[in-house]
């Protein structure tokens, strides 16, 4: 991504990813230790409280992703951001087979 396009004003919502990230990550770790689902006093089958989680997570770093421009078709949105230098948008591969 180019400088300057994450700016001081982005800080928090950077930071909230970040936070979103480190909690998708815990529930995972957590997930790999413990199973999914158990069984309560009273005998139902109850999701664990880290599979909560790690969905929540996954939807808040989805959000900001896009928000801040850090997926593929949130930097198409946002006009091309995130092009390597000297990419012109167009297709490479295409010229290659056309100077041939």
């Amino acid at each position: 991504m180019p400088a300057g396009v994450i700016t001081q004003c982005d800080r928090a919502m950077l930071a909230a990813f970040c936070q979103a990230w480190a909690d998708y990550h815990e529930a995972t770790v957590k997930l790999r230790k413990h199973p999914k689902t158990f069984t309560t006093e009273s005998g139902y089958e109850q999701q664990s409280a880290w599979v909560s989680i790690k969905k929540q997570a996954a939807e808040q770093m989805r959000h900001f992703a896009a928000e801040l421009g850090l997926s593929p078709s949130a930097r198409v949105r946002l006009g091309g951001l995130g092009q390597s230098d000297g990419d012109d948008g167009g297709d490479s591969f295409e010229a290659f087979l056309q100077s041939g």
